[in-house]
């Protein structure tokens, strides 16, 4: 998803040249099925961020997760794997400059609705298949407070999207993805419910 270009940094004629990492336009970026494995991992990112200090580097966040748990999870494969996750949804990383814009604004604002919205636009742009099943099938919605969502629609959309992308995944990994997905927005705000999800 990364490509690395160097730049000048500042212009005058004796400036340092620093390489800076870019995210593939969002038409090029693959479909993956990352989202049936888990959600937003929304709240690991809150104990992460909390315990981070001020510019925390790609190593420091990693040691944190890795090495420290600030997560509290159980085992070593565990920490690896939200790791892995982790920077799949929000990259993490200083030198890609629309993680750095996440990381800057995350550290600007206290409030949870607001975090909320800043989370769901990273995970939108690092992942394709959540950013445009959510702007077909939920977007729409979110005009009214309390529309309900209908999660057969939402089935069938993913299932035609992924069909038109000629991607072929078990019956099992499309239903995981469905209800991930519709739980990454609950915990970004935008929707409420359990069994019924609403607006």
């Amino acid at each position: 998803l990364l490509l690395s270009k160097t730049r000048p940094d500042g212009g005058g004629s004796g400036s340092k040249r620093r390489r800076e990492r870019l995210l593939e336009a969002p038409h090029d970026q693959p479909v993956t099925a990352r989202l049936a494995a888990a959600a937003s991992r929304r709240a690991d990112l809150e104990s992460l961020l909390a315990a981070s200090p001020a510019n925390a580097s790609l190593e420091q966040f990693r040691a944190l997760v890795v090495d420290q748990n600030v997560a509290g999870k159980r085992s070593a494969v565990s920490r690896q794997k939200l790791w892995a996750q982790l920077r799949q949804r929000y990259l993490l990383d200083h030198t890609i400059p629309e993680c750095a814009a996440f990381l800057s604004a995350m550290e600007a604002t206290s409030s949870p609705p607001e975090r909320g919205l800043l989370c769901l636009l990273m995970m939108a742009r690092t992942d394709r298949l959540f950013r445009d099943i959510t702007l077909e099938t939920i977007s729409p919605l979110l005009g009214r407070d309390g529309s309900a969502v209908p999660t057969e629609q939402v089935q069938e959309s993913l299932q035609h999207y992924l069909k038109g992308n000629a991607v072929a995944w078990s019956s099992e990994t499309v239903l995981s993805i469905r209800q991930h997905l519709l739980a990454a927005l609950k915990d970004f705000g935008l929707l409420r419910g359990s069994i019924t999800k609403r607006t």
